[in-house]
Parts: structure tokens; C-alpha cells; sequence
């Protein structure tokens, strides 16, 4: 039987992971049977719908606190870790966040037996086990990987990595725990863009030969027509409301808009939301209209790009993976203003589906480019949007990436 462990960070739990609800149709198309080990998430949580073949276990990890470190510290593998990985500029910073990794890892493995009790695997199974993040998601995957050769069952171990997995100097004390380790262990190594497949060969080149860009796809729910121009242009945006997503800068880049009428929504939520809500409200002129539905459904989001006009999509974000957002908007022939940070030049080609953004821009940029899409002539308008819609179409159709990444890369 052909057998698929896909240890993700809470899927189907809570609320997170949306994108994988797109691949793991596909998944549950290609694998007779597929576990689900989420390792953060607990039996508690609320659960979404998955497909009949998929089984699902909750890691029910405990919360890791600082004597779960002492620990670490007498264990060969953060030992050599450590020596190699961690020693010099900002070492004790690297040394708690390497000893933070190692003790959160055996919280999440702590009921990995119960697991590959439930997933019944024998040496007659073809086994995959399929890492989402390359973090310590992927070293649970490590882990079962190595519980399951030790039990002298063979399979194959491949991890997919997107952002904050994949880029030190973003991350605590420029370092992420076991990076090197994990590439070694892993027989594939998938980044989301090819930004990120050049960045982790220029890293290792000695592995450069097991690391290839799978793009993540959305579905084609596009049920209307292109956007047109209308006297009010709708401006949508969609993000988590953090500090790194910086949608403050939309606010600021809005408020200088004082003789168009626009409409903003943004969906998604978080720590900012709040603040977010009050800048707007002490910010914005009356000629623009603004409304926050909070975080909602990804099939809520579809249903509203297909029922109301959309002209325009900004992300502003300081950086990036290659954004799901962003292919969600394009898919119904939306237009794109983004930062060009990570792989989002990949998806956004300057001039053509949208514009790009320095990282570190203006305000008056981005308010010009919006004042620039207000004002645009009807054909160079509807050019845009018939790019964006073909480049949907060819590069990021969930049917066509998903069903290329489990047929022939898994």
C-alpha cells in the first residue's frame, strides 16, 4: 500500500496552514493512505473537514520552558551542533535558540509511538514521509524518518520549506537550529520560489543537487469577468496583521489619497489588528471607505473576488516567501502593487501584472502607484489584469503544480 506521513505545524488544526488545503486533495489522490502528525496542534483544537483516506494525529505537545534546556546541552547532537553551528558572534543567543529547538522537538516527538501505532505500516508499504517546513517540523520528520529504518521499514524523506525556514538573517540571532543537518538528512529539499532554491544552493552547494522550486498552486475559482474600472476602485489587501506585514504602510499610503473614491478591505488578523483599525479610523479621509472582516475562510475570500469588482491588491510586507495571497488575487485577473522581496518578483512582473516596490520605499510611492491605477487608461488597465489572470494559468494552477509535485516529485 502506498503510504503518505505529512507532519505539518497544526493542519488540520486551528486555522493555519490554509494553502495546504489546496495540495491535500491532491495528496489524498495520489497516496492510498495518508497520516497527518500535527506536531504543535492539540486533540483540543477545532479540526477542518480532510478527505476520507486521511487519518490524523495531534502531537499534544507540552509547553517547552527554560530547565528544558539544561538538557539539550549533554545530547551529542546539539553537542556537535553547537561547536559547528554556533560558536562565535552571537553564540549564546545561537546556544539557547539551538537548546529552545532541541527541547521543543522532544515535546513534539514525545508521542511519536502511538503515531506509527496508528499508521499499521509494514515492510510491504511504499512510505513517504513529507515535511511541510524545514524547522521542527522537519525534524519530527528526521525523527519518524529514523523510527521507522530502525523497525526496518525503508521510505523516503522530502520537505518542503518557504520563508522563515529558509532564511537565517531573518530569524533569532541569524541562525537556524539544524539547518545543515536536516538538508543532509532530507533525500528532496522543495522551496516554494526559486529565490529560495538559489539562496539554500549558494548556502550548500555540495547538496545544491537535492534542492528544486515546487511552487504551491491555488484552485481556479475564477466565476466572473476581469475586473473593469468602475468610479469607486476597490482596493483589496490580505495578510496577518503583524509587524513584518506592515499594513500600516497602506493606511499611510491611503491618507494621502484626498480626491479619489476608493474602497479598502483587508482580511486577516492578529496582534496589530487592533491598532490597525484605530490608524485607519484617525487617518483616512472621507473619501475612502475601508473595512476589516477579521481572518475569514479562503472560500469566503474566492466568494467575494467573484462577486464584487476588485481593481487592485496590495502587499507591503518587509519580506516574503512567495505569496499564496498573491496568487489567490491574480487567479481572478486582479492587478498587483507588492514589495519585491523574496520570491514575490517571481509571481509579479513589474509593468506587466502589477508593480513592484522597493523594500525600504516611500510612502509617496505607493501612493503614487494607487493614484497611477485610478488614473490608468481603460486598455492599459485591462492588459494588466489579462496577465495576471495568464500568469495564474501558467504558473500557479493548483491543478497543474499539485499534480506534478505528487505524481513525480514525491
Amino acid at each position: 500500500m502506498k503510504k503518505l506521513i505529512f507532519v505539518t505545524s497544526n493542519y488540520p488544526y486551528g486555522s493555519g496552514e490554509t494553502f495546504i488545503e489546496n495540495e491535500i486533495e491532491y495528496l489524498s489522490q495520489s497516496f492510498d493512505k495518508i497520516f497527518i502528525y500535527s506536531t504543535e496542534a492539540h486533540s483540543s483544537d477545532k479540526k477542518r473537514c480532510v478527505p476520507e483516506n486521511v487519518a490524523v494525529f495531534a502531537a499534544n505537545p507540552k509547553q517547552v520552558t527554560k530547565k528544558d534546556y539544561v538538557p539539550c546541552l549533554f545530547k551529542p547532537s546539539a553537542i556537535k551542533e553547537i561547536f559547528r553551528n554556533c560558536l562565535g558572534k552571537n553564540a549564546f543567543a545561537k546556544i539557547s535558540a539551538c537548546c529552545y529547538f532541541s527541547a521543543t522537538v522532544k515535546k513534539q516527538t514525545e508521542n511519536l509511538d502511538g503515531f506509527l501505532r496508528l499508521c499499521d505500516i509494514t515492510a510491504d508499504d511504499s512510505v513517504t514521509v513529507y515535511s511541510y517546513w524545514l524547522s521542527t517540523i522537519g525534524m519530527c520528520a528526521v525523527k519518524i524518518h529514523d523510527k521507522l529504518k530502525k523497525s526496518g521499514i525503508k521510505s523516503k524523506l522530502v520537505s518542503r520549506c518557504h520563508r522563515f525556514d529558509i532564511y537565517s538573517e531573518f530569524s533569532y540571532a541569524d541562525y537556524l537550529p539544524f539547518q545543515s543537518f536536516m538538508l543532509s538528512e532530507f533525500e528532496k529539499i522543495f522551496p516554494c520560489s526559486k529565490d529560495g532554491e538559489y539562496y539554500l544552493k549558494n548556502l550548500y552547494p555540495d547538496l545544491s543537487d537535492k534542492i528544486s522550486v515546487a511552487y504551491l498552486g491555488v484552485k481556479d475559482n475564477f466565476a466572473c469577468a476581469l475586473p473593469k474600472k468602475e468610479p469607486t476602485f476597490n482596493i483589496v489587501s490580505c495578510s496577518n496583521v503583524i509587524p513584518v506585514k506592515r499594513v500600516n504602510l497602506i493606511v499611510e499610503g491611503l491618507a494621502e489619497i484626498t480626491d479619489k473614491s476608493i474602497s479598502w478591505t483587508h482580511f486577516g488578523d492578529g496582534e496589530d489588528f487592533e491598532r490597525i483599525k484605530k490608524l485607519a479610523e484617525s487617518s483616512l479621509p472621507e473619501n475612502i471607505k475601508y473595512e476589516f472582516p477579521g481572518r475569514i475562510p479562503n472560500s469566503e475570500i474566492y466568494n467575494y473576488y467573484n462577486k464584487n469588482n476588485v481593481n487592485l491588491f496590495i502587499n507591503v510586507s518587509e519580506i516574503e516567501g512567495l505569496p499564496v495571497s498573491i496568487m489567490e488575487a491574480i487567479s481572478f485577473g486582479i492587478p498587483i502593487i507588492a514589495t519585491d522581496v523574496g520570491g514575490t518578483c517571481e509571481i509579479v512582473s513589474d509593468g506587466k501584472n502589477g508593480f513592484l516596490l522597493k523594500p525600504d520605499f516611500e510612502t509617496k510611492e505607493l501612493t503614487d502607484l494607487i493614484l497611477r491605477f485610478c488614473e490608468m487608461d481603460e486598455n492599459e488597465y485591462i492588459a494588466l489584469c489579462e496577465k495576471a489572470r495568464n500568469t495564474f494559468l501558467e504558473k500557479f494552477d493548483a491543478e497543474n503544480n499539485y499534480k506534478d509535485f505528487c505524481y513525480n516529485r514525491l
